[in-house]
């Protein structure tokens, strides 16, 4: 047992450690660093992880924008792709028909110039016909002799090229390459589905996502193939095919911006046509009846095309004089061709006489009104003009006498008002001898002249050639067809937009590599998911034969059908990373259904 001294000296010694303990302050904040070293720590990580989520947020979202704008682009190329093909076929058939049509028509047409140049005044064309000699004239060194050269030129052509390679029916090269558009078309109508879904999976890889792709899983083009017929319209008046009802979605029924002399909208056969029929303002190619028997043989080809059996023409059997043509029986007459213009007289004549012959001091200035062409198709025995006995037969070159036609003309007076108040004046208005104007109720009127002339362009009697149909389809029926809009269903704005709107997905784990057993993404997904929407649209047409098919990006506001679609896979591809597993859709699948619609359209986006 101890003293007591000594277990008194061992208190004081253990209090007086503590005690020094205590009274020293040094080393005491290390206890404080190390504390907030950890909850540093532990705040650096959550903002790594929240840094890393928010970066892999902006990510997906671009990836998503790349994939579904990459898969609507490849949607609207296919829909130009087959615009395209149907335009191009359009243009080629349109170019076999009036190739066809020169082939035809030029060696008569020919013969016809040459004809009548080498024997003005008593050539078939010019036959019975008073010509003033300076009228003749003026025919062999101006415009007979122009389109004599053309008419010659074509007769070159004609000869220099070996037509059957071009135009013989599914053969020629033009047939050919029609055929090899429409194989195109169909292929990029089959196709088009594959092409969407690949690049857009391949896109969302190619920019650091898990995995990407676009709904409609398997987006099909909203088309049909049309018939052979349906080439008709586009060709003739550039519309769409009949019915036109139910073919173009809001938008315009015109196809192609083809616009002849006169504005009216035309189809590639009738714009490339036009010159040869409507020579307006050439003034070429009636000389030589050259547009007469192409406007004839053109339509004929064009309708046997597509399965007319009228394959009988005329092209030589032409009566010019219309005294002639009157003898003609009716049972013989194909077609009977006239014109009526018309103009006015700009000045009263002096005496109110007729503006024939022209004042010594020139010519009379007119304005000419657009004369209209009555080409009766068919002859229903009514060579005489109902008002004919009240016109002039012209015999002077003045008068408008022509070779190539039979003129007659009338003069009628009008009576134009003149009103100085409203600063419509006469030229020279009547005069008091002191110079004051006469007053209105003499000064008002004036006389001028209104001339109509009515032009008798030729007879055709009946059919004594048959048009060959080596270049056109037997039957009226070949193997090609349009692609055209498919009509079936609602076709409302919402539902036909809808038939082009496309989402896309893309996602990646959200699972961070940093201390992932503390600080875990509480995201039910595991997966950063990210969604976009695109349109394919058309500013001017819902149609497949207006090119002009575009993508935009915009806000969806279709959840609902996009659960469903989700099932709708097509065809399996055969490459693994292009396969849409259910493994793959997983994830996108678990979004849609976790969270509301408002919440996603607000949030996510």
């Amino acid at each position: 047992m101890l003293p007591t001294g000594v277990h008194e000296r061992r208190g004081r010694g253990a209090r007086g450690l503590l005690g020094r303990f205590h009274r020293c302050e040094q080393g005491q904040a290390i206890y404080v660093v190390v504390l907030f070293l950890f909850l540093l720590a532990g705040l650096l990580f959550l903002i790594l992880n929240s840094g890393e989520q928010l970066n892999r947020k902006v990510q997906m979202q671009s990836v998503a924008d790349v994939t579904v704008a990459t898969g609507a682009t490849w949607f609207a190329r296919g829909l130009n792709t087959v615009a395209a093909c149907n335009v191009t076929e359009t243009q080629l058939l349109s170019l076999i028909v009036l190739l066809d049509t020169l082939e035809t028509v030029t060696p008569p047409a020919q013969e016809c110039i040459d004809d009548l140049v080498q024997n003005i005044g008593s050539s078939k064309a010019g036959r019975d016909i008073p010509i003033d000699s300076r009228l003749a004239d003026w025919l062999v060194v101006g415009n007979a002799s122009s389109e004599q050269q053309i008419i010659r030129q074509f007769g070159d052509i004609i000869r220099a090229v070996n037509w059957p390679d071009y135009l013989t029916y599914d053969t020629g090269v033009l047939w050919e390459c029609t055929k090899l558009l429409d194989g195109f078309s169909h292929a990029m109508l089959r196709d088009t589905p594959k092409l969407v879904r690949r690049e857009a999976i391949l896109m969302a890889r190619k920019n650091m996502a898990e995995f990407g792709f676009v709904v409609p899983l398997w987006p099909e083009l909203p088309a049909r193939d049309g018939q052979w017929q349906d080439f008709r319209n586009p060709m003739l008046y550039a519309t769409m095919p009949p019915p036109n009802q139910g073919q173009v979605i809001k938008g315009f029924t015109s196809l192609m911006g083809y616009r002849g002399y006169r504005g009216q909208g035309l189809g590639p056969w009738g714009y490339w046509r036009e010159p040869f029929t409507a020579t307006f303002p050439l003034g070429l190619f009636d000389l030589s009846r050259f547009s007469v028997p192409f406007n004839i043989v053109s339509n004929m080809k064009l309708d046997m095309m597509f399965g007319a059996t009228d394959d009988q023409w005329t092209a030589r059997q032409w009566v010019m004089d219309y005294d002639q043509a009157k003898e003609v029986p009716d049972n013989d007459i194909e077609r009977c061709w006239w014109e009526v213009s018309s103009f006015d007289a700009r000045y009263p004549t002096a005496d109110e006489s007729e503006p024939y012959p022209p004042p010594a001091s020139g010519p009379w200035r007119a304005v000419h009104y657009p004369g209209e062409v009555y080409p009766s198709t068919r002859f229903y025995g009514n060579m005489e003009h109902p008002d004919l006995s009240r016109y002039k037969r012209a015999t002077q070159s003045y008068e408008g006498a022509d070779p190539r036609q039979a003129v007659w003309y009338r003069c009628e007076k009008r009576r134009t008002p003149h009103y100085p108040q409203l600063g419509i004046f006469a030229p020279h208005p009547p005069l008091y001898p002191d110079g004051s104007p006469w007053p209105y109720s003499d000064a008002e009127m004036q006389t001028y002249w209104h001339v109509t002339l009515w032009r008798f362009n030729g007879l055709e009697k009946h059919t004594d050639e048959t048009l060959h149909r080596n270049y056109l389809p037997p039957g009226g029926q070949a193997d090609l067809s349009p692609i055209v809009f498919d009509s079936s269903g609602d076709n409302t704005t919402a539902n036909v937009r809808q038939r082009y709107t496309f989402n896309g997905f893309a996602y990646r784990s959200s699972d961070v590599k940093e201390w992932t057993s503390w600080f875990f993404n509480p995201n039910p997904i595991h997966a950063t998911v990210a969604y976009a929407e695109a349109r394919v649209y058309n500013r001017y047409s819902y149609d497949l034969w207006t090119q002009h098919w575009k993508v935009k990006l915009r806000r969806t506001d279709r959840w609902k059908e996009l659960i469903p679609e989700l099932d709708q896979r097509g065809p399996v591809a055969p490459e693994p990373e292009l396969q849409l597993t259910d493994e793959r859709i997983k994830p996108v699948r678990q979004m849609l259904e976790a969270y509301s619609e408002p919440f996603l359209r607000e949030f996510t986006h």
